[in-house]
Order: structure tokens, then C-alpha cells, then sequence
């Protein structure tokens, strides 16, 4: 080692004179440990040959960590020399990773032990102190070993590594804080704990579930000194975490504790469409419930199990329903049943709810009526005479003749307006053509003849329906009838037949082939008290009618 020129002769004479002693004294080996220790020695100059630990200066980081590398067997000699309490690869770790700073050291600086050379090998000296004119320039390195900080210098001009002496040189590193918070999101169902530490680590290493013990493997990542927990039950937890510094040596626990109380799952009121007019899908809307829902089964109306396969997914907890052939073609509501299982926060809650579907009958404003009819009249007669065949002849013989009218058939028909479910308002038309006959007698003579008589009735009534919306129709109402009657077949110059208008009754039924069907059979009885004749010789007709026949709505 080479001398520091600034010391002068006389501080290397010194020097050389205060190392003398070590470079005589053993070898390592010979004896444990450091040599000296009774009394303090005085150093003035660093670079003696004899006992420079290196002759290459290490005068910056670089060739500090290049020298630590060539020399580390016999640096690691030497802190065992010294009976270093520290971890040897922490200073090593610490002068890799570049954690040296340049000091100046002042005379007085006194040192706990220093290495140096003997005979080439290593050794370490007790209680130097630097007694030099200046300040020695040098490498210190903190090291943070166990509970203890050290602050290790070495000299630039000879890799001496030693210790420094007094309460800096080797400090208790205070215990890392702790601080742990757990929070509880409702909403996501998540349990969120986060750490904070000066130290270099902090970790969960405990969880407490409500009356048993939690497993720390559940935790999950959510950032730094974040984690995330899946709470299982209702109650409280507890989360125990442990911070810690580099070494490891110096720990300390924190604890957080939290109330969980997660939303139940619920099925909400259900939100049931009316059917759509063109598909017939039914949207079923559970999406105010609390969880996931899952419809697991069908009740249809008569109480057998539906498909689930018409349930179709539309959004989250919102189904549309085809009851297609499931729904009786019947107007009426019709009750469906639906099994759910709604989920949430690992809960599961079984729940039913039924759904109203409405059957609505055939929207109808008009039905169209065509019918045969077959009337029976009221069989009256009417006699006219004794008179004089030739009234200008009194010898002429008597005539008297009768006349009446009997039963016959035909057709019609009508159409209805109706006004709502029970009411309408119907224009018909019936055409009959009616049987007839007459009697002449003349003197002791007689004939007979059978003339028809047309009979034509435009009628408008009142239909009162007594069951709207079922298969079968049935209604009665009042009617008014303007009759005329057409080719009597009688002698012209007989009394003949006028028009008349007439007040009526009827009862009728259409029978709807389906509940969806807009065809019918229709049947109907209807009363016209009329009659027949003129200039007061009149007799009853009263026809009976009863019609069968077809009927559409639309």
C-alpha cells in the first residue's frame, strides 16, 4: 500500500512504528479473533505494504465492487475475524446493489476493529482511532442484518474494512408499522382488506370466519397491499397481517375486523306483457329481483308440467313465454305457474309466481247471417159472401168464397252491428212463399184451388245477447218488420193483400264451431203477429218462423 504523500515522513515514520507491533504479532490461525483491544491506536497514515489490504485504491463505486469480488474469501475471514454479529452476504448484497456513499472521516474517528494484513493473510486489529492531520477518504455502507443497522467503512487507498465505533456504528432498526382496514362491498358481495407499511413487506397471514376458521389461500391479488375475500356466511371477520423489514428479523402484527351482512336473494314481482298480437309471446320481466333467476319448471292451467324449451332468454332475469297449444282456446285467464330458483352471494332462494294470460275471444264488430226458413201460420180464414154471381141477374146463382193461408218455407238473411259484448242492432230480410188456398161455392157447386201467397219482410231489430264470448251465442230481442205481400194468386178482383209493418220477438243461437272460430250454425225462432187482407176483410197470419243456417263474424 502506498503512503498518503499529505502525511509527510514523519506521519509514515509514526505510522509504520504504531503497525509495527501487528505485523509481529501471530498469524490467523494462530490466535481467535482480533488482535489488541487493551488500549486505543493511534493511526496517522493508511498504505503501509505490510498491512494494506489492498494495493489497488478503490477510488470509485466501480472498482470498490470489483475489489469486494477479488478479495470477498478474505473479507468474509475477516468478519469472522472480528466476531461480526451481521449476515456477511447483506454487506456484500448491499455494495453489489450500489448502496455505498463517499464519506470524509475526521480525525478522532475511532473504530470498533479494522482489517489489515499480516504476512499476507488477514487479520483485524481493536480500537483504532484515526489521528491524521485531514480527513481519509472513504466508502461507508449501512447494513441492515437482524434487528441491527451496521455502518461499515472502508478507506480508499486500502480496502481496510472496519467498523466504526459508538452508538451509529450499530443501531436497533425500530419495528415496521402495521395498518390493516377490511371493508365490506354489499354490492359485489367482496370482502376488501388493504395494508400499509414502512417496512419492505406486509402479508395477510390469518383469516376468521364467523364461528370458524377462514382458509388465507382464498385471498386473491387486488393491487398492491390489496387483497380481495369471498365471504361464505353472514357476520364478522377478522384478518391478521404481519409487516415486516428486508431482513425479516423485525416483524409486527396488525389485525381489521369486519361485518358482513350480504344482500339475501329475492324475486321480485313479476312484470307479465299481454301477448303480443302477432307472435302470442308473453314477456315475462323478473329483472327488479335481487340475484340471478332461473325458472326451473312450467305449471299450465290444467296442471300438468309445460316445456321449458318456450321459455326464451331476453335479457337478465326477462323471459318471453309461447304458450301456443298450452293455452285454452276458450276466453278466459288462464293461470301458469312458474318454479324459480334465484341465486346470489352463494345463496339460493326456491320461489313460484304465476302469470294471468288472458284468452280473449274473436274481436268481431259484425256478423253476417244467411239462413232457410220454414213458417207456420196461424191457419185463420176468411169468408166472403153469399153474393150473386152476376149481381144485374137475380136469378143468378149465389157465390161464396174462403179463403186462407198456410204454412210455407223460404230464406233470408241479415247481418248485425254489434255495439259491444251483450248488445246489437240487426237488419234481415226473409222471403216465404206461403201455401194458400180457396173455396168457391157457386149454387150447388164447388171449386177449389191452391194459390200461393209470396210474404216479404225487412226487418230491424234489437239482439240482447245472453252469453258474449262463449261457443254458443244465445240472444232475443224485439224486432220491426215492414211485410208486403207479392202474388196472391187469387182473382184480382177478390179483396187482396196490402203491407203492413208488424212488431215481433226472437229468440236465436249461433253455434261457433271452435272458441276461435268465426263461423257458426245459427238457429232462430221468430213471432210476427200480422195479417192479411183488406177493406176490413182481413184474417190472422201470425207466421211461426224457424230459420237454420250459417253465420261469420268478423
Amino acid at each position: 500500500m502506498r503512503v498518503l504523500r499529505s502525511l509527510g515522513i514523519r506521519s509514515w515514520v509514526a505510522s509504520a512504528l504504531l503497525l509495527a507491533p501487528l505485523a509481529a504479532a501471530p498469524v490467523f490461525g494462530e490466535e481467535d479473533g482480533c488482535q489488541g483491544g487493551d488500549r486505543v491506536v493511534p493511526v496517522t497514515a493508511f498504505g503501509r505494504p505490510q498491512t494494506t489490504f489492498s494495493r489497488e485504491p478503490a477510488a470509485t463505486e466501480a472498482d470498490l465492487q470489483r475489489l469486494f469480488v477479488k478479495y470477498e474469501s478474505d473479507l468474509r475471514d475477516v468478519l469472522t475475524l472480528a466476531k461480526w454479529d451481521g449476515d456477511p452476504d447483506k454487506l456484500f448484497e448491499a455494495v453489489r446493489a450500489g448502496e455505498a456513499t463517499e464519506v470524509s472521516l475526521p480525525a478522532g474517528t475511532e473504530f470498533e476493529w479494522m482489517a489489515f494484513r499480516k504476512r499476507g493473510k488477514a487479520a483485524c486489529v481493536k480500537s483504532i482511532m484515526w489521528k491524521g492531520a485531514a480527513p481519509f477518504p472513504a466508502w461507508q455502507v449501512e447494513v441492515e442484518s437482524g434487528a441491527y443497522v451496521y455502518t461499515l467503512t472502508i478507506p480508499k487507498t486500502c480496502l481496510n474494512l472496519s467498523m466504526t465505533s459508538g452508538p451509529g456504528s450499530k443501531r436497533m432498526v425500530p419495528p415496521p408499522t402495521c395498518e390493516l382496514k377490511a371493508t365490506f362491498d354489499a354490492a359485489t358481495d367482496v370482502i376488501t382488506v388493504r395494508g400499509s407499511t414502512d417496512g419492505a413487506e406486509i402479508s395477510v397471514t390469518s383469516v376468521t370466519e364467523p364461528s370458524m376458521a377462514g382458509d388465507v389461500a382464498r385471498l386473491e391479488s387486488a393491487g398492491e397491499n390489496a387483497w380481495s375475500y369471498k365471504p361464505t356466511a353472514d357476520g364478522q371477520y377478522s384478518f391478521v397481517a404481519n409487516a415486516r423489514h428486508g431482513s425479516g428479523s423485525q416483524n409486527t402484527d396488525c389485525s381489521a375486523k369486519v361485518d358482513v351482512e350480504r344482500t339475501k336473494p329475492r324475486l321480485s314481482a313479476p312484470m307479465i306483457g299481454a301477448p303480443d298480437a302477432d307472435s302470442g309471446l308473453i314477456t315475462i320481466d323478473l329483472s327488479d329481483s335481487e340475484g340471478d333467476v332461473e325458472i326451473t319448471g312450467i305449471t299450465l292451467p290444467d296442471g300438468t308440467p309445460g316445456d321449458l324449451s318456450a321459455l326464451t332468454q331476453i335479457g337478465p332475469n326477462k323471459w318471453t313465454f309461447d304458450p301456443g297449444d298450452t293455452l285454452p282456446l276458450k276466453p278466459g285467464d288462464y293461470e301458469y305457474s312458474f318454479a324459480t330458483i334465484t341465486k346470489l352471494n352463494g345463496l339460493e332462494e326456491a320461489s313460484t309466481f304465476t302469470a294471468s294470460v288472458t284468452r280473449d275471444a274473436v274481436a268481431a264488430s259484425w256478423v253476417f247471417r244467411f239462413f232457410g226458413a220454414s213458417a207456420d201460420a196461424a191457419g185463420d180464414s176468411l169468408m166472403v159472401g153469399p153474393t150473386r154471381q152476376n149481381p144485374s141477374d137475380l136469378l143468378s146463382p149465389f157465390v161464396t168464397t174462403k179463403r186462407m193461408i198456410g204454412d210455407g218455407t223460404g230464406f233470408g238473411l241479415g247481418i248485425e252491428r254489434l255495439l259491444g259484448p251483450r248488445l246489437g242492432v240487426e237488419l234481415d230480410a226473409l222471403f216465404l212463399g206461403l201455401d194458400g188456398n180457396r173455396i168457391v161455392d157457386i149454387g150447388d157447386d164447388w171449386t177449389m184451388s191452391s194459390p200461393g201467397v209470396d210474404l216479404d219482410a225487412i226487418s230491424v231489430g234489437l239482439n240482447i245477447h245472453l252469453t258474449p264470448e262463449k261457443k254458443y251465442d244465445v240472444f232475443v230481442g224485439p224486432f220491426v218488420s215492414s211485410v208486403s205481400y207479392g202474388d196472391s194468386g187469387f182473382n184480382v178482383t177478390e179483396p187482396g193483400f196490402g203491407s203492413e209493418l208488424g212488431f215481433g220477438a226472437k229468440l236465436g243461437a249461433d253455434w261457433y264451431f271452435g272458441w276461435q272460430s268465426k263461423w257458426a250454425l245459427g238457429t232462430a225462432i221468430r213471432y210476427l203477429p200480422i195479417t192479411a187482407g183488406d177493406d176490413g176483410n182481413e184474417f190472422d197470419v201470425d207466421p211461426l218462423v224457424g230459420t237454420v243456417g250459417l253465420g261469420f263474424r268478423f
